[in-house]
């Protein structure tokens, strides 16, 4: 992914990567971070945040969703658990909630990692998929 650091116009870019990805974009504040944006990503209770050089993403993924992940060549590489650049299986890094695993944190490091993310989600969960009544994906809220 593009370093975004200091860049003023990333929203351009973070808007892009979002719509391709089937992801939907909400305008908030602009973030006084190291990335300037105004522009997060929202799926369902998931919430994409972009860093310099990847999204980090806060959500319950359970744990069996993530080892689907994590088999996957792209997903074990570029899906990180909890951000541990070491990329360690999910179940080693799992919260419990309730009485199941979940993993709660995500960086995604390449856009093929963020599609595949959101690919597996929508899989796994009908109501994420764009329907007649909510396709307002790519548009701002």
């Amino acid at each position: 992914m593009q370093n975004l650091l200091g860049n003023k116009e990333c929203d351009e870019v973070i808007a892009q990567e979002l719509t391709r990805c089937g992801i939907s974009i909400v305008k908030g504040a602009r973030n006084n971070g190291l990335v300037p944006f105004s522009l997060i990503g929202m799926l369902g209770d998931f919430t994409f945040r972009r860093e310099c050089y990847y999204y980090e993403v806060v959500g319950n993924v359970s744990l069996e969703i993530a080892e689907e992940l994590y088999a996957d060549p792209i997903g074990k590489s570029d899906i990180v658990v909890a951000g541990q650049c070491d990329c360690p299986p999910p179940r080693e890094l799992a919260e419990e909630i309730g009485g199941a695993l979940f993993v709660t944190l995500y960086h995604i490091d390449t856009e093929a990692g963020l599609r595949l993310f959101v690919d597996t989600l929508k899989n796994h969960f009908k109501e994420l998929q764009p329907t007649l009544e909510n396709e307002n994906v790519g548009v701002l809220a």
